[in-house]
Order: structure tokens, then C-alpha cells, then sequence
């Protein structure tokens, strides 16, 4: 690969892009009650989602990191997820408290960061939070689909998300930690088949099963931000801050 050779898309224009898109799926989604073009824009949710990870390999590879991306991407994935929650919680696919508990998390760990930040200090990100990156995406964009399609094709949907966060390895190159929580995610859908009860729906029980994995990630990265950075808040204590 030469020096000069660069991609087609840099990752700002790709974070450009997914936040000028949220904005008018937003509005498309309350502007009109067809299922077929509500499952359209969850899809464009879905490369939403994808080009978040894809930009972020894009600036490894071409090293093209900047403080504008460092920023600005974080906002764009909290939009996203937002705008997506809020559609989900309008149709009675997702109750009002799992976006409570998303906003009051990202609001702590937001604290926390610049807290430390004041204090020179930089705080690891945890597993969980990685976890809960992946859960709080596509997995969470097919939670309608599933619901909407036919229970023929119910299945589908989990084998997708499955096959997703198992490509997800291959495409991205994300970290061993990164790898494990993946399979981790992978392991729990098949259980959402495997040990569903006959009488609760596909549909239902895998939004059951998807809110118990992301409160739990959603939580648990928040406490482990905490626990990383419990030096900061209680100086006397001997715990090393990452």
C-alpha cells in the first residue's frame, strides 16, 4: 500500500453522514405508519450502526484518527440510539425505563471521564461498555423487525443478529476482550431458541432476553467505570486507576 493511497470515504464524512440521516428517519418514522418502510428505516439503522465500527477501522488503517471524530462519533452513536429507542418505546416494542437507565448511564460515564480528564487521568473502557456498544445497535434495530415480520421468519432475524456479532470479529478486528463479549451475545441468542418456552412468541421472548442482556451491560459498564476510577473519588485507596 503506497503512502499516498487513501479511502474513499473518510471516517468524518462517514460520521457526517449517519447523523444527517437520523434526523429524517426520525420524522419519516412518525410521519407515516407503514410497517414496510418502518422496517426500512431499521435497516438503514442497522448501516447506521455497521458504518459506526467501519469508520473506526477506516482511521486505524489509513491512520487518520482526529479530535473531531473522537467527539463527534460518540454523539452520533448516543443520537442514533436515542432517536432509535424513542420510535421503539412510540410502537410498545421497548418501555420508557430502558431509555431512563441508557440516558442516566451515559450521563454518569460522561461525569466520570470528564472528571478525570480534569485530573489528567484516563479511564479504560470495560468490556461491558463494549458490550453494551454492541447490544445498544443493530440488536436493538431488530427488535421491531422481529416483532413485524411474519413468525415464519422470526428466526431469521436471530440467526442474523447472530451471524452478526460473530462477523463481527472478522470485519472490525476488535480486541480479545472484545472478541469473547461478542461470542458471549452470540452464546445468549442461541439460548433465546434453544430454551424459549413454547408458549411465549419468538419475538417476545428474544426482546426479553435483548433487554436483560442490555440493562445488565448497561449497568454493569457503569459500575466498572466507577470501580476503575474509584482511586479519583477515594484517594486513599490503593487501587490502581486504568
Amino acid at each position: 500500500m503506497s503512502e499516498n493511497q487513501s479511502p474513499l470515504v473518510t471516517p468524518n464524512q462517514i460520521t457526517i453522514t449517519r447523523f444527517l440521516l437520523i434526523g429524517p428517519l426520525f420524522y419519516a418514522w412518525f410521519a407515516s405508519e407503514s410497517v414496510n418502510l418502518r422496517i426500512g428505516i431499521c435497516l438503514v439503522f442497522i448501516l447506521i450502526f455497521v458504518a459506526d465500527a467501519w469508520d473506526g477501522l477506516i482511521a486505524r488503517k489509513y491512520n487518520m484518527g482526529s479530535v473531531f471524530g473522537v467527539y463527534f462519533d460518540p454523539i452520533v452513536d448516543h443520537i442514533s440510539y436515542f432517536a432509535l429507542s424513542i420510535m421503539l418505546i412510540n410502537e410498545g416494542y421497548l418501555s420508557l425505563w430502558f431509555l431512563f437507565v441508557i440516558i442516566a448511564r451515559d450521563l454518569l460515564v460522561v461525569f466520570v471521564k470528564q472528571y478525570a480528564g480534569a485530573s489528567r487521568v484516563v479511564i479504560k473502557a470495560s468490556f461491558l461498555a463494549k458490550v453494551k456498544a454492541d447490544l445498544v445497535s443493530v440488536p436493538l434495530a431488530c427488535l421491531y423487525i422481529i416483532n413485524v415480520v411474519e413468525p415464519q421468519y422470526q428466526l431469521y432475524v436471530v440467526v442474523a443478529v447472530g451471524l452478526y456479532l460473530l462477523a463481527f470479529k472478522f470485519i472490525f478486528d476488535p480486541t480479545p476482550e472484545h472478541t469473547v463479549t461478542l461470542r458471549g451475545s452470540v452464546l445468549a441468542l442461541a439460548l433465546v431458541f434453544f430454551l424459549r418456552p413454547d408458549s411465549i412468541p419468538l419475538a417476545q421472548y428474544y426482546e426479553q432476553v435483548y433487554v436483560i442482556m442490555a440493562v445488565f451491560a448497561t449497568v454493569g459498564s457503569a459500575l466498572l467505570y466507577f470501580w476503575n476510577s474509584k482511586a479519583l473519588f477515594f484517594p486513599d485507596t490503593q487501587a490502581t486507576v486504568k
